[in-house]
């Protein structure tokens, strides 16, 4: 580098040797993990008291199957079991926090889970902020962070 005592520049060749090491890397990583989970905190906004909300929260996880519609422009409508999806989910106040399983490019959606705990489905679900807290891929036996990978 020009101009920083001690520090030379690297030759191009050297330059795209380093390129060519990273990206093989990247793509062995790539190759040898799969989307593991995402974990969502739902400010439900005083919609559920408490009580209300666990007790929605236990019937959910007693459930064996969850069915929603999803539909796609131009497409048949397709009927999904969303419950498979569904890794944990627990009230904490006014929060709740759901962790979804991510399969073979399949999961659940939020919404999709979260119209079984609110009380006036779709309406409640505009009042409630929904924020993605967690991301891990699998790697192995392991879940782990994109980013230690």
């Amino acid at each position: 580098m020009e101009g920083v005592p001690g520090v030379k520049a690297a030759s191009p060749a050297i330059m795209r040797r380093a390129a060519q090491i990273s990206t093989d890397a990247h793509r062995r990583a790539m190759c040898a993990v799969k989307p593991g989970r995402a974990e969502y905190e739902i400010e439900a906004n005083g919609l559920l008291k408490k009580e209300e909300l666990n007790d929605r929260i236990e019937h959910l996880k007693l459930m064996q199957s969850i069915f929603v519609k999803r539909t796609k422009e131009g497409e048949k409508d397709k009927e999904i079991d969303v419950r498979p999806f569904v890794d944990d989910i627990r009230a904490d106040e006014n929060v709740l926090y759901l962790k979804l399983i991510m399969e073979n490019g399949r999961s659940a959606r939020v919404h999709e889970i979260l119209q079984f705990l609110m009380p006036d489905g779709i309406d409640s679900l505009r009042l409630a902020r929904v924020k993605r807290i967690g991301l891990w891929v699998q790697y192995g036996n392991l879940l782990v962070s994109p980013m230690d990978v």
